[in-house]
């Protein structure tokens, strides 16, 4: 990082945190949902409602990410948001409405291709919540390329906390998964009235030309369908490839587990691609670039976090679903892994993107796909979940190592080859204490923040951060004086 606490990086840090928080509550919401739901709805239900889930969730963040960057990028880039902010409003509308109707037809075929009674019922009623989940998610967009971080933060906290409710509510009284799924819709809802208490864009405004979007927006759609199809398509292809439902409970549970660095990545990679796309545009192109070589050597930082994941995935697994659940542990210890690559990913994506190279994220991610249907058959059938967790986690790594070579060529942003070695062996320290210390029940509540403080302060110790950069961090813990905007 930068030898002094910017407004650029005190921006991106306070931005970042208020979204982490609310994006946190999915941890102890989720956790807490995943126990109930798992206990309540038995592993073939809960199967059932993982699998429902997860394609449902794939259409919908299929659909968000048509233009989801290219409308953060244009928003932080102009002066008046609204008569953009009004089209983006109406063609996520359009498109959630359309994607609900696949989803609708397209619920049979796939009940019989995957063999499972019940997939038709539930899929169609959690289609509803596609097109709320759409216009929600264009909200949020404009949210973050206008800076007001505080209002995204607030409706996606609402949408945690009322979606925590409503499923131990519904499917307390005796409604199942259909409970669940209408515990979501509810929640998706009231994640949209919140938005539109902040900013209210018109259904309805003057028509704009949308031209030069589209055509940031086309590729980088593709990209984000296929990062979509590469995230869900293990689980899938699980299924399909012979997996039973209970195995697609325990994989669903280790995917529900490994989502913490999703979950940063939700919080930063609006704040940052908003930052990098407003400095841009004002010409501080060095400001940008230090900002963007920060943040790849934060992300690398964060190395140790699935490696204490990983130490502790037989507790975690335990703890949370029952033993019951037991074999979730192989594959949380393997797509902890994976989701942490791909969190780095964001992080060269936005930077491509704010810099104009949409078409280098969409030759870069486009291959993930075909490649990990491959990786899929030659292994799923001989290796079952292990196997799909494999495949997943290395074909993440291996796209997130090609980003950060084009980055390099491209802006000449790449941390020193020693941050990454220090957080390789912290995470290597931090990981083997998890492993070998054993904390049954709630004393996995002090391991995990001991093994977190053991790799903190070895890259302390090592020497990663500089005197000035601690005062930095110190600085920081004064959130109250931080304001949402940059």
């Amino acid at each position: 990082m930068s030898s002094s606490p910017t407004p650029l990086i005190r921006g991106l840090l306070s931005g970042s945190l208020w979204v982490f928080l609310a994006e946190a509550l999915a941890v102890p919401t989720g956790l807490i949902t995943a126990g109930f739901l798992s206990r309540k709805l038995g592993t073939s239900d809960y199967g059932l409602l993982t699998l429902c889930g997860t394609i449902v969730a794939w259409v919908e963040w299929s659909v968000a990410s048509v233009l989801a960057r290219a409308s953060i990028k244009f928003i932080s880039e102009t002066t008046d948001w609204k008569p953009v902010g009004a089209a983006l409003v109406r063609w996520h509308l359009i498109l959630g409405i359309v994607a609900a109707m696949m989803v609708w037809f397209a619920a049979v075929p796939l009940e019989i291709m995957l063999d499972e009674p019940g997939l038709t019922g539930l899929m169609r009623l959690m289609a509803f919540e596609i097109p709320i989940f759409s216009v929600a998610q264009a909200h949020r967009n404009i949210l973050a390329g206008k800076g007001e971080f505080s209002g995204r933060a607030a409706s996606v906290a609402g949408r945690w906390l009322v979606r925590l409710g409503l499923i131990l509510l519904l499917v307390g009284i005796g409604l199942s998964t259909f409970g669940a799924a209408m515990a979501i819709i509810g929640a998706t809802l009231v994640e949209l009235l919140i938005c539109r208490w902040y900013i209210s864009p018109s259904f309805i405004g003057p028509v704009v030309p949308m031209q030069k979007l589209w055509a940031f927006a086309v590729p980088l759609f593709f990209a984000g369908l296929s990062l979509r199809v590469f995230e869900k398509l293990d689980l899938l292809a699980l299924k399909a490839l012979g997996g039973t439902s209970e195995q697609a409970g325990w994989y669903g549970a280790s995917q529900n587990l490994a989502m913490l660095p999703s979950l940063i990545s939700l919080s930063f990679g609006p704040v940052f691609l908003s930052m990098l796309g407003r400095e841009l545009s004002q010409g501080n192109v060095e400001g940008a670039r230090d900002l963007a070589r920060d943040t790849i050597r934060a992300a690398i930082l964060t190395i140790p976090l699935p490696a204490i994941i990983a130490g502790s995935a037989p507790e975690i697994t335990r703890l949370i679903f029952g033993p019951a659940f037991a074999p979730a542990a192989t594959t949380l210890s393997l797509l902890i892994f994976g989701s942490s690559a791909m969190m780095l990913m964001t992080v060269t994506s936005c930077i491509l993107t704010a810099v104009g190279r949409a078409d280098l994220v969409l030759k870069l991610i486009l291959p993930m796909v075909p490649l990990a249907a491959l990786g899929h058959y030659l292994t799923v059938p001989a290796l079952g979940p292990t196997g799909a967790a494999i495949v997943t986690t290395v074909g993440a790594s291996l796209a997130v190592l090609a980003q950060l070579v084009v980055v390099q060529l491209y802006w000449r942003i790449l941390p020193p080859s020693a941050t990454f070695t220090r957080a390789i062996v912290a995470a290597a320290l931090a990981g083997t204490f998890t492993a070998l210390v054993p904390a049954p029940g709630a004393l996995l509540f002090l391991k995990l923040p001991a093994a977190s403080l053991i790799a903190l302060m070895a890259l302390v110790l090592f020497g990663e951060f500089s005197a000035r950069e601690l005062t930095a961090a110190r600085s920081l813990l004064s959130v109250g004086r931080i304001p949402f905007r940059s």
